[in-house]
């Protein structure tokens, strides 16, 4: 699949607002312990939700704020994009005062 970050965006501003699937689909999504759902949550309350991936090589994250709209998107070409001060100092930014589990 190729995608831009405004494809991006449109996907997850749709997700969350009920346009793709009904709304209890989404909630299970974000709440399944499971991988394999498309969705985790990446703070206490699942404010900022998102998804991230790789392959050799490449990795991408995405995280959506559903409360203010916003979408942030990383993508590298290499395999050490993780969670860390560049992250999250971009999220924080993004979502000044979010409680962020940065465990994930």
């Amino acid at each position: 699949m190729v995608s831009s970050g405004d494809d991006l965006h449109r996907l997850f501003t749709a997700l969350v607002a009920g346009d793709i699937i009904p709304d209890e689909l989404v909630v299970e999504m974000i709440a399944n312990e499971e991988y394999g759902l498309g969705i985790e949550p990446w703070d206490e309350d699942d404010s900022l939700i998102g998804h991230g991936g790789s392959i050799f090589g490449f990795e991408a994250l995405v995280f959506h704020h559903p409360e203010s709209g916003r979408t942030a998107f990383w993508a590298s070409t290499s395999d050490g994009l993780r969670w860390g001060p560049i992250v999250e100092d971009t999220v924080m930014a993004m979502v000044p005062g979010l409680d962020v589990d940065n465990e994930g």
